[in-house]
Order: C-alpha cells, then sequence, then structure tokens
C-alpha cells in the first residue's frame, strides 16, 4: 500500500518548495520589520516610505504563497488518499470468493474507513506537517544566525529542551487519547448492541432495564471522560510552563545584548518572532514523527489483507457449458472438523432441473460453495465437460453461472443498470429476458420504465419483484447454469411459487435449486431431486414421481 503514495510525491515535492517559497518571504518580512525599526531609533528614517511599500508587497506575497501552500497540502492529501483507496479496492477486487468470505465483512470495512483516516491523518497529514515544520526551523534558523549568532548556541540548547520535552510529554498525552479511544468504543458498541436488540427490548417490556443500563455507562463514561480531560489539562499547562521558561531566559538574555550594544531592538523583535516558527515546527515535529512510525504497523496490515493465501494454478478459459458438471469421488471437510461429503458422485446435465433439500447442517451450503468454486475439494474432481473444475478460472466459470438468493442486491441505479449491470446489451436480449422472468407487466406501472430508479437495495419494490430481477439478471448475462440458494425463504407461499414456476419452465438453461422451502405444486416440474443428509447426497426423486401420481 506505500507504493500508492508514490503517485503523490510529485505534489509533496511542490509542497516541499511552497513552503520554501512561503518561508523566504516570511523571512524577508521579519528583516524589512528590524531595518525599519533600526532605522527609526537610529533616527534615520528618510527611507520610511520605501520601506513600508517593501512592507506591504512582501505582506502581499505571504498571501497567495500561503494559499499555495494550502492548495498543495489539499492536492497531496487527495491524491495520497484516492490513490491508496483505489489500491486496496483493486487488490480487494481480486481476492478469490472464498478468499474474501473467509474474512468478516467488517474488518475490510474497517480497513477501508477506520484505518484509512488514520492513515490520512497520522501518516499523510503527519508527514506534510513535518516537511513544513523543517522549513520553518530552517527559516528561523537562518534568522538567528543573521541576526545575532552569538545566541545561536542558547537557541540550539533551547532547540532540544523543547524537543526532549514535548518527546517526554507526548508520551502520556497518547496514553490518555488512547484510553479515551478505548472507552469511546466500548460505549459505541454497547449503544450498537443495544439498538441492534431493540426488537426483542421493545417485546420483551426491557425498556427500563436497558434505560438504567444506558445511563449508568453513560455516566461512567463522561467521568472518565472528564478524568482524562483533567489530566491531559495538567499535562498542556506543565508543558506551556516548560516552554515559556527558556524562552523568557532567552528574551532576557537578548535584552542584555540589546543593553550593551551587541544588538539591536529590530534583532529583539525579530528573534522574538522567529520563537513561534522554531518552537511550533519542533513541537508538531516531536508529535507527528512517532504518528508516522507508527502507521507501517497499519500499511503492513492492510498489505496482509490483501494477500491471497490460496495456491492456484487456473490456465483453462471456460468457453461454456455443454454437457455436464460431475462430482466424481469428491471428499470434503473444514479445517479441524468432521467430512462433510466422503466419496461423493453425482452428474448434473445441462438444462436440466434439479431441487436439492435436506436438514440444516447436512451439507446443501457445502455442496453450493464446491459447484460455485468458492473452496476446494479435499480430494476426489470436480469436472466441467470433463475439464477439471480447478483448472477453470474462476471469472470464465462465473460468467457460465447465476445465482439467485434470498437477499438480492440492487445497485441504487435504474432497473435498466440494474438488469444489464452496466454492460452494453441489445433490447431484444433485455425484452426476452423480462418476459420469461414475467416482469413486463411490472415495468408497464412505471412511468418512466427502465429508466426508473431503485433506491436503497430496492426499497420501494416488492422481494418478489427484486428476485424476478435476479432471474432477468441471470438471463441477460448469458449464464448457462441458474443456481438458487434459499431464495423463496423469504417471500409468501404465492410470491414464492409462481417464481420458481417460472425458472423451471425457462428452457435451455441448467437449474439447481438448494432449498428447505418446496411448493408441491411445481415438484413435477423438476427433472431429479436430491437430499443431503450426513455426508452423503442421496437420490430423493420419488418425491416428484409421488407429486405426478397425485397430478
Amino acid at each position: 500500500m506505500r507504493k500508492s503514495l508514490l503517485k503523490a510525491w510529485p505534489y509533496m515535492v511542490l509542497l516541499l518548495l511552497a513552503g520554501i517559497l512561503l518561508a523566504y518571504f516570511d523571512i524577508r518580512f521579519i528583516f524589512l520589520i528590524k531595518e525599519n525599526l533600526d532605522a527609526a531609533f537610529s533616527g534615520q528614517a528618510q527611507n520610511f516610505g520605501t520601506m513600508a511599500r517593501r512592507l506591504i508587497m512582501v505582506q502581499l506575497l505571504i498571501f497567495p504563497a500561503g494559499l499555495l501552500v494550502v492548495y498543495l497540502r489539499g492536492l497531496v492529501k487527495k491524491t495520497a488518499m484516492v490513490a491508496m483507496k483505489k489500491d486496496y479496492l483493486r487488490g480487494l477486487f481480486k481476492k478469490s470468493i472464498s478468499e474474501f468470505k473467509s474474512e468478516s465483512t467488517m474488518k475490510y470495512m474497517s480497513e477501508l474507513t477506520n484505518d484509512m483516516n488514520s492513515l490520512e491523518i497520522n501518516f499523510v497529514d503527519s508527514l506534510m506537517e513535518i516537511i513544513l515544520g523543517f522549513t520553518n526551523i530552517a527559516a528561523a534558523v537562518y534568522v538567528v544566525v543573521n541576526v545575532n549568532i552569538n545566541i545561536l548556541f542558547m537557541v540550539a540548547v533551547m532547540f532540544v529542551f523543547v524537543g526532549t520535552v514535548s518527546a517526554a510529554l507526548s508520551k502520556p498525552m497518547e496514553k490518555l487519547y488512547t484510553e479515551r479511544s478505548v472507552i469511546q468504543a466500548s460505549f459505541t458498541k454497547y449503544i450498537r448492541e443495544a439498538l441492534s436488540a431493540f426488537q426483542i427490548i421493545k417485546g420483551n417490556n426491557l425498556m427500563e432495564r436497558v434505560r438504567d443500563n444506558y445511563t449508568d455507562k453513560a455516566e461512567g463514561f463522561l467521568a472518565k471522560s472528564y478524568d482524562i480531560d483533567l489530566r491531559s489539562s495538567w499535562i498542556s499547562g506543565l508543558q506551556q510552563l516548560l516552554f515559556m521558561t527558556p524562552t523568557a531566559a532567552l528574551m532576557v538574555y537578548m535584552i542584555y545584548l540589546t543593553k550593551v550594544g551587541m544588538m539591536t531592538v529590530g534583532g529583539v523583535l525579530a528573534i522574538a518572532n522567529t520563537l513561534e516558527r522554531l518552537i511550533g515546527p519542533v513541537n508538531i515535529i516531536m508529535e507527528r514523527l512517532p504518528k508516522v512510525v507508527s502507521s507501517v504497523s497499519v500499511f503492513k496490515k492492510l498489505d496482509e489483507t490483501l494477500e491471497e493465501t490460496g495456491e492456484e494454478n487456473e490456465t483453462v478459459e471456460l468457453k461454456g457449458f455443454n454437457d455436464s458438471i460431475e462430482f466424481r469421488h469428491v471428499t470434503f471437510s473444514y479445517t479441524g472438523d468432521r467430512e462433510i461429503f466422503e466419496d461423493l458422485d453425482v452428474t448434473l446435465e445441462k438444462g436440466r432441473k434439479y431441487l436439492i433439500t435436506g436438514p440444516s447442517g447436512g451439507g446443501k451450503s457445502t455442496f453450493l460453495r464446491l459447484l460455485r468454486k468458492y473452496i476446494p475439494q479435499k480430494s476426489g474432481e470436480i469436472l466441467i465437460d470433463g475439464i477439471p473444475l480447478k483448472d477453470i478460472k474462476k471469472l470464465s466459470y462465473y460468467k457460465n453461472i447465476a445465482t439467485v438468493e434470498q437477499e438480492v442486491f440492487l445497485f441504487q441505479d435504474t432497473l435498466l443498470n440494474n438488469l444489464t449491470l452496466y454492460k452494453e446489451v441489445s433490447m431484444e436480449r433485455i425484452n426476452d429476458a423480462l418476459d420469461k422472468a414475467g416482469l413486463h407487466d411490472f415495468i408497464l406501472n412505471f412511468e418512466n420504465g427502465l429508466s426508473t430508479m431503485l433506491y436503497d437495495n430496492g426499497k420501494n419494490i416488492s422481494g418478489g419483484e427484486r428476485s424476478r430481477i435476479a432471474i432477468a439478471r441471470a438471463l441477460i448475462s448469458g449464464a448457462t447454469m441458474l443456481i438458487l440458494d434459499e431464495p423463496f425463504a423469504s417471500l409468501d407461499y404465492s410470491t414464492g411459487r409462481e417464481i420458481e414456476r417460472t425458472i423451471l419452465t425457462i428452457g435451455g438453461i441448467t437449474v439447481v435449486n438448494v432449498t428447505h422451502v418446496t411448493f408441491s405444486e411445481n415438484l413435477s416440474l423438476y427433472d431429479m431431486a436430491f437430499k443431503v443428509e450426513n455426508g452423503t447426497l442421496s437420490d430423493n426423486s420419488t418425491i416428484l414421481r409421488n407429486q405426478e401420481a397425485l397430478e
């Protein structure tokens, strides 16, 4: 991920140059003030008008130079963060589905939000602060050397003292901030859990208990937060006191030098103005440098997340599914678990309709994961038209299969884009898919037709319509196999039955329906039925024949 930052380095160099330019104008302004004061105190102010014009001119130049620094800082941040997020997403989508699903989605969300925000503040922002800090320190040293080199040693000692104090006090401050972050996270987690259990709380009349718990936790959080703020204030106050002490000593020394004629009043003012440009950057550098260093672990964490741990040697481009999918003596078990399948043999022929049922935990989901190439079998072979599935490139395989699940995902976009998934597709093909999915009447109800917007994952349409859109999407994609993964579990009986009938009457496409919900009226439309239980997949087609006999 650190390589992503290389895209921002040209702007970082420009930022450094802009910082140098701004520091130059600041120095020039300080020296002009010094010259004006020295001329005034010496009674040689005949060129006062000229020097005043110079002051105004330099001040006017400081303004655009400052704006340039602000603009380049924003450009550096934008370029760096966009590059990192794009590269992270690019790496994430290179992962196989099995690799992706092996991690919690919340982990990826956390890395895209919390970790990226951390890098923005602790690395990118800090790096810019450090770069600009060094330009200010260099400018301050230049002023000191040119005003009175005799105080350079004292300023250097002050520099070391301020840096040491800042480093020493930043550790307890960082500890307090970490403590606050932990408390905040714990309190936020409690609130999230309480809101997630809203239905249970309301249904079981637990509101008063939750309110009491919330009050206790809120009071505890606020008390702890107040204690942290109090300690933080003491540390900040001590820090300011320790910074002001050497500053005051330096000012006294410069007044003495002025009294004995070794320094001018203008020189004192110049050094006084310069101290702010010295102490501030030193504090910032000492505070920000540990954050930059600590960010290395965040970069490492992101890189590890994007690593593909599976060993793959996929060489075959699948052009199409023409004959059959065979499971030959397939054995599978999860790590450290009992075998889910042992010596599994089954053949799925193109164009036929298969029903797969079984109890929860019996292996239905595992069978689907094997079929969808999400996980590799432990032994045996899975063949697509005689070609080992493990040798087939994932993307070419996924082009030939489509899935309709219980939860259908829809983009917040037009109905057309949700159907075509942003691909160029002929209207003839779209209309054919709409007809087969039973969506024509649904579309006619909308004034804008296919241009109708779907919002919030399709919340403005019914569950049955969402499922039909998923079917039409599969048909438009040209998939030759349609996998149904509990697609009717959340639909009412009538809607589920009609959608299943729609699917089973589509010709030329293989259908594998893995479900615990069956509709007796549609059983005769299946060619075969299997039951998955106790690591075996057995022929259960008698339920189809029994239904045919009833009809």
